[in-house]
């Protein structure tokens, strides 16, 4: 249990720890305005949540204005009863995650099976990590990222993820590799393999989007993503002002209903958003009982620039 703010967690390992509720092996309450909290170097393996959230790691945070740093972290076998099989970050102002691996990570009853970030942060950087065979039973097979004004993510690798429905309780499941609310995305030479949502859109990555959201995604490759119950195969996005694709590979994705690779709605008149498609390459995508087996667009969009 971590109550003071500003605090390092450096080359620790925290194996097979159990909490009832939340925190399975940290629990921490957050920080302060102007604070700096770091894990660094850490190894979370086989830890339990039996009620609660983050197996691995659980912070409230409280307090804003606070920076967060993950860096050269291990979440192996970590499992929830609720969400964030992993790790849980609740608020703050800037986190800055690097290479880190979620593997095998379980949120049964709940969201982010690797990991969830649930605050309002102005600045959220995912760099050089792996999230590998993670479930959840609810949005994110991987991660979850849901809320803030930017996000960006780099050189990250999603395989095997499942956003399913773990208790056959017929629950919506979105994004099998990541799940993002409303924050703008900038995310660039990212794989997708493998990742499956069952009842519900975005086989490898959901947007939820909003107005005045924009959403790049840049030499990216999407390969063998399924959206076994609705559409997206690898990437549903649900509302944005612009979305620029540049440089990515689809190849071989399966959505249930329509866009098999991609499908990208728009929902605001006032938006009148472009969309853009440049150099990439749509192979061998399905879309089983709907429309458009690479790409569906839909909604006010002022262009739509489709090049190489």
């Amino acid at each position: 249990y971590i109550g003071s703010p500003g605090v390092t967690v450096m080359n620790c390992a925290f194996t097979n720890n159990t909490a009832l509720d939340d925190g399975g092996a940290i629990y921490a309450v957050g920080g302060a305005a102007g604070i700096t909290n770091a894990i660094l170097g850490c190894q979370f393996l086989n830890n339990r949540a039996l009620t609660g959230s983050g197996a691995g790691l659980y912070d409230v945070g409280t307090g804003g204005a606070q920076v967060y740093t993950i860096s050269n972290c291990v979440f192996v076998a970590n499992y929830a009863a609720g969400n964030a099989g992993g790790a849980y970050i609740g608020d703050g102002d800037y986190l800055y995650m690097y290479n880190c691996q979620f593997t095998n990570n379980f949120a049964t009853n709940g969201s982010g099976g690797g990991f969830w970030v649930n605050g309002t942060f102005v600045d959220t950087v995912v760099t050089n990590c792996s999230f590998e065979n993670n479930d959840c039973d609810d949005y994110g097979g991987g991660a979850r990222l849901e809320n803030g004004l930017t996000l960006t993510v780099r050189n990250c690798v999603f395989y095997n993820n499942d956003a399913k429905d773990l208790n056959a309780s017929a629950e919506i499941e979105r994004g099998g590799g990541m799940y993002i609310g409303n924050p703008s995305l900038a995310m660039t030479d990212c794989i997708f393999t493998n990742n499956t949502t069952t009842n519900d859109q975005g086989g490898a990555v959901y947007v939820a989007g909003g107005d005045g959201k924009t959403y790049a995604m840049t030499n990216c490759t999407f390969r063998n993503n399924m959206s076994s119950g609705s559409d997206g195969g690898a990437v549903y996005i649900a509302d944005g002002a612009l979305l620029s694709v540049v440089g990515c590979s689809f190849v071989t994705n399966f959505a249930d209903s329509s866009g098999g690779a991609l499908m990208f709605l728009q929902a605001n008149v006032a938006d009148n958003p472009p969309v853009w498609l440049v150099n990439s390459v749509f192979t061998n995508n399905t879309a089983r009982r709907g429309d458009a087996g690479a790409v569906y667009v839909a909604g006010n969009f002022g262009a739509a620039v489709v090049t190489n």
